[in-house]
């Protein structure tokens, strides 16, 4: 079990916070947590009591979860193999969509390369773009 170390009850963590002495804050000498101030890098901030009250409600979770025993390790199942069918080549490849190029396409794509696949995005702009200019309804596609 690790020891207690005491984390900042907004966010948590317990590295970035710090409680300093407030050096112009007046308090009794006989009240101990009076001038400190708890200031976490979130934004939490705690004065005098309110720092104790915290780190005593920590440390009884922390006490509370140390007492209760650990449970003990399950062995992890072995994983199961599963075996693929092997891959069934196409008897037929499709040909590449662009206009010009009669290459077979690849498995994921309907072009056979990317180079391919920028021409019909270019020419695809350009007609779009023609077709705004001049008002036509049809488009052909390669």
């Amino acid at each position: 079990m690790e020891p207690f170390k005491m984390a900042c009850p907004k966010c948590g963590k317990s590295s970035t916070y710090e409680i300093m002495t407030h050096r112009s804050y007046y308090f009794r000498k006989d009240d101990e947590w009076g001038p400190r101030v708890f200031s976490c890098m979130c934004g939490k901030q705690l004065f005098g009591l309110g720092i104790k009250q915290e780190y005593d409600k920590q440390y009884e979770a922390w006490e509370a979860k140390a007492k209760e025993p650990e449970p003990e390790p399950q062995p992890e199942p072995e994983p199961e193999i599963v075996v693929m069918p092997p891959r069934q080549e196409e008897q037929d490849p499709s040909v590449c969509s662009w206009k010009d190029c009669q290459l077979p396409s690849r498995k994921t794509s309907k072009y056979c390369s990317v180079s391919c696949k920028n021409k019909y995005a270019r020419w695809a702009y350009r007609e779009r773009k023609k077709k705004e200019r001049s008002g036509a309804s049809s488009e052909t596609h390669p």
